[in-house]
């Protein structure tokens, strides 16, 4: 491939990655400028009531792993046969 056919395919590359991101912009700030504030709220708050859920079984599932290893680990032999 020629440097100018190499040049012009780089050239391409950037400016579709610019445009993509353009786009990107312009319709989130699209979506949050058709937005009053209470909406905006609203979906704050469903964004924020999922992250904390996430966060809790993350947290719930991790104890729960541990507590059935150490469980594994200490319970009475004919309980552990089981």
């Amino acid at each position: 491939m020629s440097q100018k056919a190499e040049a012009a395919a780089q050239a391409q590359t950037a400016i579709a990655a610019v445009a993509n991101k353009v786009t990107w912009f312009g319709s989130g700030g699209a979506i949050l400028g058709g937005l009053s504030v209470q909406e905006a709220g609203v979906i704050a708050g469903v964004i924020i009531a999922t992250l904390g859920f996430l966060v809790n079984w993350f947290y719930k599932h991790k104890a729960h792993k541990l507590k059935v290893k150490w469980y594994a680990e200490n319970a009475p032999t004919e309980v552990r046969d089981y």
